[in-house]
């Protein structure tokens, strides 16, 4: 029998991180601002993840999104035998998980055709053969008018990097497995040739700043992203070329500033690329000035495009949700371009709307402080939120009961986990996707789960308890001791901030 590693990395699992971009509702939100045709997902919709690791992002969105049925594949018993022990603690009855490699999967029998097929990371860490048996896989399996979310590191901005990451898999290359030591002593190596400030690293500085980022990654994210046996990064061209023997096309990048191009070109390379009229062409030069080192891309099989009116007409009814508190305007956020200002009006009328709950877009163009404007100014004001994170598409109201009793099960469920999950994000019923919930919020809510008193003095003892430290100026993390007025005080902004955020995105309830 062949290793059935197949050269990547099973020594250490993969982080149980949550990635929301791969949710239906965003990537139909990418595709409808790009002028495509969604996938209805007003029942019956089908959703695969592709190297699903620990299963956290598929389960997840399942709970999230009763209305679908969701497959996790991923190739490690141990992430299959984690996710299933969540799937059963969460009492999720619309998600499969199956142990098999993308090989092993084109074979398969009785898999249904899917609306959704999405692969994060994974293309850039797997050899030939497997984006060979992935590609045959999409192509049997993904539905006509179907999406495929995949990214991957990219040239040209790996291109002064990814020496880097030989040199430490080549110091390494006499271990028989890599380990969390093995990368310790990869990035130890590297320093130390850093520091003597010759060849590669004197003419490559970007690639010495990044080896400090590099040492603080968790362990387990590194050796996933930086030491399989198979690591490449892509143009977009060859990526665009792989996928066309699935039939599919480009639609659009699930990144909403990279659809604006005014937040991420300059006007003169914007003009520039007015000249290049061949869309491959087009999205691999732009990943020259943007100096691209990621690329989250969606492609489709045959998607309609909208007309002008049947866009307009659909952005009436999308929903959306202020995500956080309310924002002070005018409003700075950094987009590759460098750093721009939100502006009050009519950013700050749009916020304050959305913060009461969703509202449809028809919806929030008729409340008092919009109503007065033009269509087209509010959908620019809403287009800025969105790009900073601050407003996101949410479901429409039907089935949120349904979606409700789901998510509960989930949120209890993995709060009442005993070690604290890796990932903040939580399951929001609003969103059917996930939302940032930090350490300190989730801990208060799994006492809120369990039955616990959220009096300041009983929340004090929990904390020492489980060994849980508040952030104090000028202290380093973990290092002061907890005191009752720092928890009543913590406690207080909690239930005065946040709270009010988590039961508007249905998160609490």
């Amino acid at each position: 029998m062949t290793d059935w590693t197949d050269g990547y990395v099973t020594t250490t699992e993969y982080t149980a991180h949550f990635y929301p971009y791969l949710a239906p509702s965003v990537q139909n939100f990418a595709l409808l601002l790009s002028g495509y045709m969604p996938v209805d997902l007003s029942g019956g919709y089908t959703y695969c993840e592709l190297g699903c690791g620990r299963g956290y992002s598929t389960a997840l969105l399942a709970a999230a999104n009763p209305g679908g049925h969701f497959w996790g594949v991923d190739f490690n018993p141990a992430h299959i035998a984690g996710a299933e022990k969540m799937k059963a603690a969460a009492g999720i009855a619309n998600v499969t998980f199956l142990e098999k490699s993308f090989v092993e999967l084109t074979a398969m029998p009785g898999l249904p055709s899917f609306d959704f097929i999405a692969l994060h990371g994974v293309w850039s860490w797997i050899n030939a053969a497997n984006r060979d048996a992935i590609v045959s896989f999409i192509y049997s399996k993904l539905k006509p008018g179907g999406v495929v979310y995949i990214s991957y590191n990219c040239l040209p901005g790996w291109a002064a990097i990814a020496p880097l990451r030989q040199l430490m898999v080549e110091s390494q290359r006499h271990r028989p497995e890599m380990d969390a030591p093995s990368a310790d002593a990869a990035i130890a190596l590297a320093k130390r040739m850093r520091d003597l400030q010759q060849g590669y690293f004197a003419a490559n500085p970007q690639a010495g700043a990044n080896l400090d980022m590099i040492e603080g990654m968790s362990r387990n994210y590194l050796l996933h992203e930086y030491f399989n046996r198979d690591w490449a990064p892509f143009y977009f061209s060859d990526v665009a070329a792989d996928l066309k023997a699935a039939k599919l096309s480009y639609a659009c990048s699930n990144s909403l500033v990279e659809q604006i191009e005014q937040l991420c070109l300059t006007p003169d390379a914007i003009g520039l690329l007015k000249d290049v009229t061949d869309t491959t062409a087009r999205e691999t030069i732009k990943d020259y000035f943007l100096n691209s080192r990621f690329r989250r891309d969606q492609f489709t099989r045959g998607a309609r495009k909208l007309s002008q009116q049947e866009r307009a007409s659909m952005m009436e009814g999308l929903r959306l949700v202020l995500t956080g508190p309310m924002p002070a305007f005018p409003l700075q956020i950094r987009v590759p371009i460098g750093a721009i200002t939100i502006p009050a009006e009519p950013c700050r009328a749009i916020a304050e709307a959305l913060a009461e709950g969703p509202l449809t877009f028809g919806e929030l163009k008729a409340r008092p402080g919009l109503s007065a404007l033009a269509s087209q100014a509010v959908f620019q004001g809403l287009l800025m939120l969105a790009a900073a994170n601050l407003v996101q598409p949410c479901l429409p109201g039907a089935g949120e009961e349904r979606r409700r009793e789901s998510v509960a099960r989930f949120n209890t469920a993995m709060l009442l986990q005993p070690a604290a999950l890796e990932s903040a994000m939580m399951a929001s019923t609003v969103l059917g996707n996930g939302t940032s919930v930090p350490q300190l919020d989730q801990f208060i809510l799994s006492l809120q789960a369990a039955g616990k008193s959220l009096s300041p003095l009983e929340v004090l003892r929990e904390m020492d308890a489980r060994n849980i430290k508040l952030r104090q100026a000028g202290v380093p993390d973990g290092a002061a001791a907890n005191t009752l007025q720092m928890v009543e005080a913590a406690l207080e902004e909690f239930i005065q901030r946040r709270l009010p955020i988590y039961h508007r995105l249905g998160v609490a309830p």
